[in-house]
């Protein structure tokens, strides 16, 4: 996959998650939380489930730059 694939993919992600914060009037931990158990779901299908979940559990905390937004 190249890079410009992914980035594009990243921009379409944000415009969903835009989107249905708004027309669903949700904050974003509860989108976020119906989320990550529908993609919990998918990877555990597709037999996925345990690197999912490790990689969960490893992820750093992270500060936004100043100039970086959602687009």
């Amino acid at each position: 996959m190249e890079d410009n694939t992914v980035e594009k993919i990243a921009y379409q992600v944000d415009d969903f998650i835009s989107l249905m914060v708004t027309k669903h009037r949700l904050d974003p931990l509860t989108l976020g939380s119906v989320m990550m158990a529908r993609l919990m779901l998918a990877n555990q299908y597709f037999g996925s489930g345990d690197e999912f979940r490790q990689l969960m559990i490893n992820i750093p905390e992270v500060k936004p730059r100043v100039d970086e937004a959602v687009h």
